[in-house]
């Protein structure tokens, strides 16, 4: 069952990654592949921010991070061949 939290992040995520993906089109692989590792590093140290009822200007900008980090990930996923699946939505770059 998905809460209003639920709703709202996909909804975020349904807004933020197209416009990720657009931004990251002028990039080389190599870059996306460097920027993929530093959003791995971020996710894996920071992504409990998202869950914590904690309040105030540190855990929003922890929240920031993490969800900018998310974001990217997917937006890079989506250059992938077959693209990236994430809490039922799909992103895929296609070259025709």
């Amino acid at each position: 069952m998905e809460t209003e939290a639920d709703e709202t992040f996909l909804q975020t995520l349904d807004a933020l990654v197209p416009l990720r993906i657009v931004e990251l089109a002028d990039y080389p692989p190599s870059a996306r592949q460097r920027l993929a590792m530093e959003t791995v590093d971020t996710i894996s140290v920071q992504a409990d921010a998202i869950t914590r009822r904690e309040h105030g200007t540190d855990i929003r900008s922890q929240r920031r991070t993490v969800l900018t980090a998310i974001v990217t990930g997917l937006a890079i996923g989506a250059y992938e061949p077959g693209g990236v699946n994430f809490c039922g939505r799909h992103w895929e770059v296609r070259r025709d």
